[in-house]
């Protein structure tokens, strides 16, 4: 194929723009006297930039004023071809071993220069100058002829400061011992360089145990060498993989310490832990943070969010004035009188002479935002709860509740997994008056049992496997609320409400199988919440042609004093392989702030229903609530 834009006098210089969405090979290609040239894009009116994929083989192109390759583009040129032109400019990749001869050549900002297929030369016959975010891609092999990819210029090179140069390995499977044994690897040369500290990035591709340096002056030498030595096998958890994560580091030190005490310990594809540490890539180690037990952690605050749920509703139905809550959230609602006739209101004075049942459901979605390494999770708790006055007074009222509960947590944003906890509850819960204060209370037990998922990849030679194991959940909370009673002149009535909420979960022991090099076994383990809380509750009574509503609304600030004390949940885990190490999982954080709206509705002169939604917003994330219940007195 032969472009020949200016075979007459009277012929216009031409564009010539290369775009494909598949990958290209153009074989003998030659393109002569275009003024520009452009891989990677299309003209309609406007240029537009497309990603595309060419190789160029005993290809030519000259005589061109401009060139450019696109970013996101790769052309790769073989050594039979070349690209000649007054200007390039170089936003995508240019790749292989053919020859560039540019008057001004600029390597810009996410530009590649990626020379070799494999190892090979890629050759510039003028100079080359490098933008801020520019790369220089170099494979290695110490047993090659040629030891490394090398870009070649015979013109000078400038802004080489401002440039990486990341190093990759040609072949797999060998040591930070064999890439030291094969020092030096020159990667480029040119008449000269401006600069001495270009930025080294060791690829995925390398041994995790490698260490690179720039061994000599590229100033007075005029070229580039790379060195390589090998760091001991306790830097592991420091390794800037794994060094982000506690839980991937706390695991890296641990197959370190085994490493080093152990190293013939046999893995699950019959190799020994020394030679697969290793041969362990940095990108293999990099998947130290998708096979760690983190959810473990995280698992403990998803019930201890559970445990705060059913505290409140309880208390919302220790109300003796027979309103109820939206079933989200510690929300009691005091009743407005107004002008509403006392015989169509079910409110009229506090007394609590007559006894309810009651029936709760609640749904919730919340999410954790981990900070310091920790992971981000979701999770959703749903609850359905039926309780019943069993003794009152005209001072007070003592009830029970039992119920049923789920938990969930999935989207782990490092590791794949999937949690689930039923649980079972019970406890007691009462409510007594003095003149304008209400108080209120409850102590509540649950057991439940968890199933618990992990997907571990495999990681280099260390193999993986879905992880599976069941956890039994045991739980104490307490609460108590003092509420102040106001009436307003509009018929409103307003509380002010204050809480003290203690909650406790023990995550019992288990042991996993299925996870091949990544079984844990999970030791007992336990988190606590001291949930002090202060807010407003507002309520209306409104007589309609379909009866009895009320319109409902609060606000509560939260402080957990124990997630002040702790921002995590710490456990200890055991592997079969390398032993005893510590996971830690972000808890919701120490501030809390709830909103909530909601409505009842007196079906009878004896029931009552309610529904609303409730949000709230934490410290280290956020909670959705839908919440309905219905109250029958007898």
């Amino acid at each position: 194929m032969t472009f020949v834009p200016f075979n007459g006098a009277n012929i216009d210089p031409t564009e010539v723009y290369f775009q494909s969405d598949r990958p290209l090979t153009y074989d003998n290609l030659t393109v002569i006297g275009a003024t520009e040239v452009v891989f990677g894009a299309y003209y309609i009116q406007t240029r537009v930039a497309e990603a595309s994929d060419f190789t160029l083989t005993n290809s030519s192109i000259s005589s061109t004023s401009d060139m450019a390759i696109a970013a996101g583009t790769t052309v790769r040129l073989d050594a039979a071809s070349s690209l000649n032109t007054v200007n390039f400019e170089n936003f995508g990749t240019l790749a292989g071993t053919g020859t560039v001869n540019a008057f001004n050549f600029t390597v810009k900002n996410g530009g590649v220069l990626s020379p070799g297929f494999s190892i090979g030369t890629l050759n510039n016959s003028g100079g080359i100058a490098f933008e801020t975010g520019s790369r220089i891609l170099s494979e290695v092999d110490p047993t090659a002829g040629q030891k490394a990819d090398l870009v070649s210029s015979s013109g000078p090179v400038t802004g080489i400061n401002r440039a990486t140069i990341q190093v990759e390995a040609a072949r797999p499977g060998l040591t930070a011992q064999d890439y030291a044994a094969g020092n030096d690897y020159t990667v480029f040369q040119a008449s000269r360089f401006d600069g001495n500290s270009p930025t080294l990035v060791a690829g995925g591709s390398l041994p995790a145990l490698s260490s690179l340096s720039i061994s000599n002056t590229p100033t007075a030498d005029g070229r580039i060498d790379i060195a390589f030595s090998t760091l001991p096998v306790s830097s592991l958890p420091q390794h800037p993989s794994v060094v982000g994560s506690p839980n991937a580091s706390n695991l890296a030190g641990a197959v370190a310490n085994t490493t080093n005490t152990s190293p013939g310990t046999n893995l699950t594809n019959g190799s020994t832990l020394g030679n697969t540490v290793n041969t362990l890539t940095n990108s293999g180690l990099s998947g130290f943070n998708r096979v760690h037990a983190e959810p473990y952690s995280s698992n403990l605050t998803v019930g201890l969010e559970q445990l705060d749920l059913i505290t409140n509703t309880v208390l919302s139905h220790a109300d003796c004035r027979k309103y109820q809550a939206v079933g989200f959230s510690n929300a009691d609602q005091p009743v407005a009188e107004g002008d509403i006739d006392s015989a169509q209101s079910p409110s009229g004075a506090i007394d609590c002479s007559d006894r309810r049942w009651w029936i709760d459901t609640a749904y919730v979605s919340g999410d954790v935002d981990g900070s310091n390494g920790l992971g981000t999770f979701d999770y959703s708790l749903g609850t359905i709860l039926v309780g019943a006055d069993v003794a009152s007074t005209d001072r007070g009222v003592v009830g029970v509740y039992a119920g049923f509960g789920t938990s969930s947590m999935d989207e782990h944003d490092q590791v794949d997994q999937d949690f689930s906890t039923d649980s079972y509850h019970v406890g007691v819960y009462g409510r007594t008056t003095t003149g304008t204060w209400e108080f209120s209370g409850l102590v509540g037990y649950m057991f439940g049992e968890t199933d618990a998922k992990r997907n571990n990849p495999s990681v280099d030679g260390f193999t993986g496997g879905e992880a599976k194991s069941d956890l039994d959940q045991e739980g104490i909370h307490a609460g108590i609320q003092a509420r102040k009673l106001f009436n307003l002149n509009s018929g409103a009535r307003v509380s002010t409400v204050f809480g003290l909420n203690y909650g406790r979960i023990q995550q019992g022991s288990g042991t996993e199988t299925g996870g091949g090099d990544f079984n844990y076994s999970i030791e007992k383990a336990n988190a606590e919440s001291l949930v002090a809380s202060i807010g407003i509750d507002y309520q209306r009574d409104f007589l309609t042609e379909n009866g009895l509503l009320t319109p409902i609304a609060f606000a509560r600030y939260e402080y957990d004093f124990f997630a002040n004390k702790d921002s995590e949940h710490e456990i200890t885990v055991t592997s079969p392989l390398f032993g005893t190490f510590t996971q830690v999982g972000q808890n919701r954080g120490a501030n809390g702030f709830v909103l909530g709206l909601g409505l009842g509705y007196q079906i009878s002169e004896l029931a009552r229903l309610t529904a609303g939604y409730g949000y709230s917003v934490r410290s280290n994330g956020q909670e959705h609530g839908l919440g309905a219940n219905l109250s029958v007195r007898f």
